[in-house]
């Protein structure tokens, strides 16, 4: 599935599900992807740097996430619906064949106007697509 995945976007899935466990949640969501895109040692992308420019940050996205109170466990994590559909969309918004990277799945979660990351993102749709198309996505 995450063969035309670049490292980049493979490494924000899978801190994403890192962020998942740090919340002790039993699921991969749209807020686990975006705060895996503002995460400070995230790897170094265009994505992260739209995010903070608009002072979007690892923090104020935590904000807005509510933690799981259970135990910690080490269960499987599946991802959300909504986060399946962003990780579709990444794939429509690199094109036919293309490599997908982080800001193609930032440009996928600006496409969803539901669930914790909209809550974050919808304010800034415009200016984080225009901002990752003039980049080149």
């Amino acid at each position: 599935m995450f063969e035309r995945y670049n490292d980049q976007a493979k490494r924000i899935i899978i801190n994403a599900q890192a962020e998942a466990r740090a919340l002790n949640h039993h699921f991969v969501g749209t807020e686990h992807l975006l705060l895996a895109l503002t995460r400070d040692n995230a790897p170094a992308s265009r994505a992260h740097c739209i995010l903070a420019s608009l002072g979007i940050s690892h923090g104020s996205v935590l904000d807005h996430t509510v933690r799981d109170e259970t135990e910690p466990g080490n269960w499987h994590l599946p991802f959300t619906p909504a986060a399946k559909e962003v990780l579709d969309l990444a794939w429509t918004e690199a094109g036919e064949g293309e490599e997908i990277t982080a800001e193609h799945i930032l440009l996928a979660l600006t496409c969803r106007h539901d669930g914790a990351a909209s809550r974050v993102l919808d304010a800034h749709s415009a200016a984080i697509r225009e901002d990752a198309i003039s980049a080149g996505k």
